[in-house]
């Protein structure tokens, strides 16, 4: 039953100090989904773990709506080989946001924005500066410009470069 599983693992959710959790049947429909920030609806959650399984990921770039996690993925088995029998997929996922834009820009000692598809999903840059590099950014998308390029935003000039991020 998907409502007694989504009561009982939210203590586990906790527990795990992630995200995201999703858990889902051998079958692949979804029995629970916990999350920070905007929800999540159970027909996403299931597409996930579905691509995920076909493509025997183990770790994936989930990008939902404005928000992009990095998630995992883990079996839920009982018993030992050869008896093991498949119970579920276990999904943990970490909500990428400007806290993470922050630890990148630590590293980096300069500003950072991470972009998602057309969505900027976290960065350093606040107010109007914000603004403007939203709007830079959705022009130089648009654009045929060289990668790596150089930009301008609020009087300042800064490198933009598109990495794929790959399981």
């Amino acid at each position: 039953d998907p409502g007694t599983v989504q009561d009982a693992s939210a203590e586990f959710w906790k527990l795990s100090g992630s995200d995201l959790l999703i858990l889902a049947a051998p079958n692949g429909s979804v029995m629970a989904v916990h999350v920070n920030g905007p929800a999540v609806n159970t027909s996403s959650a299931a597409a996930l773990v579905s691509q995920a399984r076909t493509r025997q990921q183990e770790t994936s770039w989930w990008h939902y709506g404005d928000s992009l996690y990095q998630v995992v993925l883990r079996p839920i088995v009982s018993g030992r080989a050869p008896q093991q029998h498949l119970l579920g997929t276990l999904v943990l996922g970490r909500r990428i946001d400007d806290a993470v834009a922050q630890q990148l820009s630590a590293f980096v000692q300069g500003e950072a924005a991470l972009v998602s598809g057309n969505s900027l999903v976290a960065t350093t840059f606040s107010g109007a500066a914000r603004q403007q590099l939203a709007s830079v950014l959705q022009a130089w998308q648009k654009s045929a410009a060289a990668d790596p390029d150089e930009v301008v935003i609020a009087g300042h000039k800064y490198d933009i470069a598109v990495v794929d991020l790959h399981s």
